[in-house]
């Protein structure tokens, strides 16, 4: 995580990242200069970014000018707001890129999806069909797999494939079916599950675009 001290006369935006700010990225020492600049304190304020998050930090002289910073940034949009007693400090948390945060919320909700997704399937080829291997597994269920081995029915099968979904057919008996579809080609369960993950990205960071300009009222300790 990168740091960066600065005092209230010596803000530089560009020493604290490596590279210039892009569209989408807030400016972090200017928006807490000018708030200590709009309530005339000067405490000297540290930064830590990853580049998603910038930590800036004031370091108060007392208890009265941390409870002073503190109320000064209670509205200001933010990602988290806190406070110690000793040593009397309170950090400002400021959400750096918001595209890189809901990039980053994609991945986490893609990870997540395709580890629920994996499993390993054991059993024996029900059925070779135009849609893939009718499996019955192990456990007694009967799962479709696309993109598997090349086997024929009764065929015995172990491979890792990844859940995208439901398959539908209908029994000789003309009795509707549906079973669990997977694949083992991880490419395309990625496919499956993108769209999704990015969905539910989008969903985080709509509410956390709302708590930003709604933030909860709290006291410092």
């Amino acid at each position: 995580m990168k740091k960066l001290a600065l005092s209230m006369g010596s803000f530089a935006s560009a020493a604290l990242f490596a590279s210039p700010l892009l569209a989408d990225q807030v400016d972090p020492t200017a928006i807490i200069q000018a708030r200590l600049k709009q309530i005339d304190r000067a405490p000297s304020v540290t930064y830590k970014t990853n580049d998603i998050y910038v930590f800036c930090t004031a370091h108060c002289g007392d208890l009265n000018e941390r409870n002073a910073v503190y109320d000064a940034f209670r509205n200001v949009p933010k990602y988290g707001l806190t406070a110690t007693k000793k040593p009397p400090t309170v950090c400002v948390v400021l959400l750096l890129d918001p595209t890189a945060y809901q990039s980053n919320q994609q991945a986490q909700k893609l990870a997540s999806h395709m580890a629920g997704a994996e499993m390993l399937i054991n059993g024996k080829v029900a059925q070779k069909t135009k849609d893939g291997l009718l499996v019955s597994t192990s456990d007694g269920h009967n799962v479709l797999l696309t993109d598997g081995p090349n086997l024929i029915d009764d065929d015995s099968i172990s491979v890792a494939g990844y859940f995208i979904g439901t398959y539908e057919f209908t029994l000789p008996n003309g009795t509707p079916k549906t079973v669990r579809k997977y694949t083992c080609d991880r490419i395309a369960a990625i496919d499956h599950w993108t769209p999704l993950a990015a969905a539910e990205a989008n969903v985080e960071a709509q509410k956390r675009a709302e708590g930003l300009q709604n933030p909860p009222q709290s006291s410092p300790p």
